[in-house]
């Protein structure tokens, strides 16, 4: 039998709530009405939720974004591997053809495989600060695209009226 005198710390709440939760099934889904009683049931005041709510989207939206980022770097990252097998290909079939063996396309191979070998590791292992860096920059290149996108398409609605 439970015991009804236990107390238990925020985070043993949460994490005993998640798992009830989730015992219910994958598909279980909640109206906003039963999210409001919920909360009432456990004196979460109608401001706080709809606080937590719009910090919960907000953080959706972010986590959102740095998906779209990551797959963003992966297709750059993608790019710079067919430039680098086409090019360093086409530069070791010229050295064959003209030369007979393997020379001079060592040195560009090895310097371009060390550059390669750089971006490798900051596309997937980056620096925390540096990752944070490249989002935001990446995140604000994404806002001008959409603000000057907007722009242009009420310029031309403007010039269709």
């Amino acid at each position: 039998m439970a015991d009804l005198s236990r107390s238990y710390q925020q985070e043993d709440l949460q994490e005993i709530l998640n798992l009830a939760i989730a015992r219910q099934g994958k598909s279980a889904e909640f109206t906003r009405e039963q999210l409001e009683e919920i909360a009432e049931d456990l004196g979460i005041s109608a401001i706080d939720l709809r606080l937590a709510e719009q910090e919960w989207l907000t953080r959706q939206d972010q986590d959102r974004q740095k998906q779209e980022f990551n797959l963003y770097r992966k297709r750059q990252w993608q790019k710079k591997v067919i430039s680098y097998t086409l090019t360093n290909g086409f530069l070791i079939t010229l050295n064959l053809a003209f030369a007979g063996q393997i020379s001079w396309a060592w040195y560009i191979l090895g310097f371009w495989s060390l550059s390669l070998g750089i971006h490798t590791w900051n596309t997937f292992k980056p620096n925390p600060g540096d990752y944070e860096e490249a989002f935001l920059t990446w995140q604000r290149k994404q806002q001008i695209k959409q603000t000057v996108s907007s722009l242009w398409n009420r310029f031309n609605r403007f010039l269709e009226s």
